[in-house]
């Protein structure tokens, strides 16, 4: 709701914040290091990731967490973004380029790797170069 009327960011902050350490039972400290992480697992609209990745700033879009985990593998594995704003990791990318080359070291794939499995659903018409070169992250990637 701090969102949706235009708050100042010291109230968005703290509304985050409490999201973090209430919702998702984070320490006050892990929002404070590693914000954008803590984000992407928040049920927000994707006009306010992107207010939040831009008041963060793309600095933080190449911070690893404890795990070694940049945002967009975070984002990649939420159940909160994944399916629903695939434009979401287009703009990360575009941000932070080096993530689409960094492997997330909780299951070993690259980001187009991940996106292509959860996103690009086989039949027989299909084949995995046809969907990955259709693919938005191929653009960003290549």
């Amino acid at each position: 709701t701090a969102f949706l009327k235009s708050f100042p960011w010291d109230i968005k902050h703290g509304v985050l914040s409490a999201y973090a350490q209430n919702g998702l039972g984070c320490d006050n400290e892990s929002f404070s290091t590693f914000p954008l992480h803590m984000i992407f697992r928040c049920p927000l609209r994707p006009k306010h990731f992107e207010d939040c990745i831009t008041h963060f700033g793309t600095s933080c879009l190449a911070t690893v967490n404890k795990y070694g985990c940049l945002p967009l593998h975070v984002a990649l594995n939420s159940t909160v973004t994944t399916a629903r704003f695939p434009s979401l990791f287009v703009t990360l990318l575009k941000r932070e380029l080096r993530s689409a080359l960094t492997r997330d070291p909780t299951t070993g794939l690259y980001p187009f790797e991940t996106a292509a499995i959860k996103y690009a659903p086989l039949d027989a018409k299909k084949t995995w170069p046809s969907i990955l070169h259709a693919n938005a992250w191929t653009d960003v990637v290549y």
